[in-house]
């Protein structure tokens, strides 16, 4: 740009040591890969740059309609009164929330479903799909790894997660398998959140919990899909997959 730059064209820094105040004043000593890299993306119809593992990426107003909650709660509603099948509410674990098994009858969710795979490129053929219900603010997700952490066949099938919100905002967790740093990320009516492949073998995700002064009857709907998305980039020194040890908190270290 052009501006009066008052520094030295030749050697724009005087100092590369440690500062005072500051860890380094060497500019690689910030090129190293993150723990997580947060991206907050405006773009809703196509993710513009390439997936990195490391990467959450949030996408606020990713379905920009209101009242789509309702609208996927009543199609749902209907379907359970045509008695179709799998179709009825279902206790997830030990009850923390609910899910519908068979959600596919839904014109609404099938558009979601394809909305999601073409803004991240996935290929449809490698997709698992949820559709979790959370009743009221009673009902929260425990902190977890996705089976592609762990299971080498799904790893081969799914390097990303990707989850619509819609209703009540509530709080996505990560917590770090080795250190329990915690990270919270609320999550807005119509957000989109994705987490690729370091994130979830390094990090615990779930749902917080909401403290009994705090909680209200409002509802949320959560809409997963797992599959593969093609423009990824692969890193050197990708963490490796979670072994049965490995899934107790904090008590693993992820290095060959």
């Amino acid at each position: 740009m052009d501006i009066k730059d008052p520094r030295n064209p030749n050697r724009r820094q005087d100092k590369y040591t440690q500062g005072r105040n500051a860890e380094s004043f060497d500019p690689r000593t910030t090129l190293v890969r993150p723990a997580m890299r947060v991206v907050v993306e405006e773009n809703t119809e196509k993710y513009p740059k390439p997936i990195k593992s490391d990467d959450v990426i949030i996408t606020p107003n990713f379905e920009n309609a209101p009242l789509l909650f309702e609208n996927l709660f009543n199609e749902m509603k209907q379907l359970q009164e045509n008695e179709e099948k799998d179709v009825d509410y279902t206790s997830w674990a030990c009850g923390t929330h609910l899910l519908i098994k068979n959600p596919e009858k839904s014109s609404t969710y099938q558009r979601i479903i394809k909305h999601i795979c073409d803004y991240y490129d996935i290929d449809m053929n490698t997709i698992a799909v949820r559709y979790n219900f959370y009743k009221d603010d009673m009902d929260w997700k425990p902190l977890h790894f996705d089976s592609a952490a762990f299971n080498k066949q799904r790893a081969q099938q799914q390097n990303i997660t990707v989850g619509l919100s819609l209703g009540r905002t509530r709080e996505l967790v990560f917590k770090h398998a080795n250190d329990s740093t915690l990270v919270y990320l609320p999550m807005k009516n119509g957000t989109l959140y994705s987490f690729g492949k370091a994130v979830n073998i390094n990090w615990m995700h779930g749902i917080n919990a909401i403290h009994k002064r705090e909680q209200t009857n409002e509802g949320r709907i959560s809409i997963i899909v797992w599959g593969w998305a093609k423009n990824t980039i692969q890193e050197p020194n990708e963490p490796r997959l979670l072994e049965n040890n490995d899934r107790r908190p904090h008590k693993y270290s992820n290095t060959k």
